[in-house]
C-alpha cells in the first residue's frame, strides 16, 4: 500500500488556540476515527470473482503454481484474509491527531499480497477492474471525511 495518503486539515492552529490542545484533539478524534473507519469497511469489502482466467506467464509462475498445488492450495478459494486484514489506528499528539489504515495480509508462503491487489500504485493489471484501491476509498470518502471534521469544528467552535 502507499506510504501515506493525507487529508490535510485547515484552521486546526485556530481551534487549538480557541479550546486549548486537548479540547481541539478531542474534537477531532471522531470524525477522524469515523473517517479511518469508513475507508477500512470499503477495503475490506470483497467484490465478485472476476471469473478470469490468470495462467502463468513464465516458468517460475509456473513452478510457484505447482508448488501450491502440491500444498494443497490449488485450486483457490477465497479465504476472506484480505478483507479481514484491514485494521485501523488512531494516534493523537501533542500537534494534533493521525488516522492510519493499513493491510499485512500474507499468503501460506508468506508473501505480502495486498499491494497486489488492492494497492493504488502497485494493483496487477488482473486486478484491476475488480477490486478497488486504497487511493479509490480515500478518494470516495475524502469529502465527506472533510465536512464531518469541518462540522466538529464549528461545533466545538460555537
Amino acid at each position: 500500500m502507499p506510504n501515506s495518503l493525507t487529508i490535510t486539515v485547515e484552521g486546526v492552529p485556530a481551534l487549538i488556540a480557541r479550546l486549548g490542545r486537548a479540547v481541539a484533539v478531542q474534537t477531532l478524534v471522531p470524525p477522524i476515527t469515523r473517517g479511518v473507519n469508513e475507508i477500512r469497511a470499503t477495503l475490506a469489502t470483497y467484490p465478485p470473482p472476476s471469473g478470469r482466467p490468470n495462467p502463468p506467464r513464465s516458468d517460475k509462475q509456473r513452478r510457484y503454481l505447482a508448488m501450491l498445488g502440491r500444498m494443497g492450495l490449488i485450486p483457490y478459494r477465497r479465504t476472506g484474509n484480505l478483507g479481514r486484514s484491514w485494521v485501523e489506528d488512531i494516534q493523537t499528539s501533542a500537534t494534533g491527531v493521525v488516522g492510519t489504515v493499513g493491510n499485512s495480509v500474507a499468503s501460506p508462503t508468506g508473501f505480502h499480497y495486498g499491494p497486489l491487489v488492492q494497492g493504488g500504485d502497485t494493483q496487477t493489471t488482473y486486478h484491476a477492474g475488480t477490486w478497488g484501491t486504497d487511493q479509490q476509498a480515500f478518494d470516495k470518502h475524502r469529502q465527506g471525511i472533510l465536512d464531518d471534521i469541518g462540522d466538529a469544528i464549528n461545533s466545538a467552535l460555537g
